[in-house]
């Protein structure tokens, strides 16, 4: 799982609640939570197919994908204001003077960097999502703290934008140009 025992006990308590179905006439059991968090470690980890991960789990291939979607919707709603709150101003004066202190970088509120994330041609999209490396992509993009921690993310920026784009449509920008706390979208 690439993950310790605890790390994993601590996900699924948090987020296994949610992800309990209820039981039905067509199954004679539901997947259970631990085995949708596995699923969706899984894919997370290695990459694998929808369809390499049904014949692995015996499920279908919709099923995967639904199950898969649920749980990181689940992921996002639960962890996110636990573990990527959004940052206070007391929070940013700590992350610059971490920079300061621990890189001699002054005056920084983060690093920042993106990744194109390789995705299938979008239908009617055009150049869109065509990127300049050669493939079709949308960008996420991520904001980090002096101990590279996650401090801000944007996913789904178009694959042909430049990385500056990409910043000047997140709502961490725009909260630094308004001055303003940004709230974390729900997916």
């Amino acid at each position: 799982m690439r993950m310790t025992v605890q790390t994993f006990d601590y996900v699924l308590s948090n987020i296994g609640p949610s992800l309990v179905k209820n039981w039905c006439n067509l199954h004679s059991q539901p997947i259970m939570p631990e085995e949708r968090l596995v699923l969706t470690i899984r894919f997370l980890a290695t990459g694998s197919t929808y369809s390499t991960l049904a014949f692995s789990f015996k499920m279908g291939i919709k099923t995967v994908s639904v199950i898969i979607a649920e749980t990181m919707n689940t992921f996002w709603l639960t962890l996110t204001s636990r573990h990527m709150p959004v940052p206070s101003v007391s929070d940013f004066l700590k992350i610059s003077q971490d920079f300061q202190k621990k890189w001699k970088f002054p005056h920084c509120l983060g690093a920042i960097d993106g990744r194109h994330v390789a995705v299938k041609k979008p239908p009617n999209s055009g150049k869109l999502y065509y990127n300049f490396k050669g493939y079709h992509s949308i960008v996420l993009q991520a904001v980090v703290d002096a101990n590279y921690r996650y401090i801000f993310i944007d996913v789904g920026g178009f694959g042909c934008q430049h990385d500056s784009t990409t910043f000047k449509a997140s709502q961490f920008y725009k909260a630094l140009m308004t001055k303003k706390r940004w709230s974390v979208p729900s997916i």
